[in-house]
């Protein structure tokens, strides 16, 4: 195997890892949204998504990765966590009023 080979099957390994940590991160979200919906809490909390921006930016700066690139990263996961957690409050929403009937 040629150099370029063997770096592009290291970049391929490190893909698979980030995406199943995405995964992971996703099923987080769901358990995220079971304790908001318990608490009655909004699905988005700005305030939470702002620090969590500033912090992952801060990171990414100090190891030398370009900040839009993280927040861009971020938006997108953040964007699917809110989808992910809305769609576990409409399943919770459906489950309770079948439930009722």
């Amino acid at each position: 195997m040629n150099p370029l080979s063997k770096i592009r099957k290291e970049i391929e390994k490190i893909d698979t890892k980030i995406i199943a940590l995405i995964k992971e991160r996703l099923q987080m979200s769901e358990e995220v949204a079971k304790h908001k919906i318990q608490q009655g809490m909004k699905i988005f909390d700005e305030f939470r998504e702002k620090k969590l921006h500033e912090m992952y930016e801060k990171t990414a700066k100090a190891l030398g990765i370009p900040e839009n690139l993280i927040k861009n990263i971020f938006d997108m996961i953040f964007s699917e966590s809110k989808k992910t957690q809305k769609q576990s409050k409409l399943k919770a929403g459906t489950k309770k009023k079948t439930a009722k009937k």
